[in-house]
């Protein structure tokens, strides 16, 4: 795990980024599936995953709880920045460099490892395809077809993968 100021904070992440100036420390976890399976638990309406970019590890790994617990409304709150910063951390040693490019990026849109990044976002999706809906967190809703062309939306907005239809709004 890794922090920018201290743990514990909304910056503490398991993606290592260079700004990050705690050092790192490893901790046991376990998967979503053998907590399930540890205590005994067979029904799950809802699951709200807030966990500043560990995301992009956990949901390729999700599969067999969502299927055990039949699906259930699955709230993801995506943090692009920490994958894109972790990206920069891998492959370029320089600290300043890093600040450069990520400088060049939020200003220009140029990015360094756009492909790569949208390959491990959209690889995220796969075990979430048994849903039957994403909706942004406005309500809209939107398509997988939509998803993989467009991976990187979720830089503006949390989504929620459900099997239930949400009614529109009446105004």
């Amino acid at each position: 795990m890794s922090a920018g100021k201290a743990y514990g904070q909304s910056s503490s992440s398991i993606l290592e980024r260079k700004r990050d100036k705690v050092h790192a420390f490893k901790i046991e976890t376990i998967s979503l599936f053998d907590f399930l399976e540890n205590e005994h638990i067979q029904q799950v309406d809802f699951i709200k995953m807030d966990v500043e970019g560990a995301e992009f590890k956990i949901l390729p790994t999700i599969g067999e709880a969502l299927k055990k617990t039949n699906y259930p409304t699955l709230y993801v709150s995506f943090h692009y920045s920490y994958l894109n910063e972790n990206f920069y951390c891998k492959h370029i040693a320089s600290g300043f460099l890093n600040k450069v490019f990520m400088r060049l990026e939020n200003t220009f849109g140029f990015s360094l490892f756009k492909n790569r990044i949208r390959k491990e976002i959209a690889n995220s999706y796969n075990d979430l395809k048994a849903y039957t809906y994403i909706y942004r967190t406005d309500g809209t809703q939107i398509s997988f077809k939509h998803l993989e062309r467009k991976p990187e939306l979720i830089k503006d907005t949390d989504l929620v993968f459900s099997n239930t239809k949400w009614k529109p709004k009446k105004e």
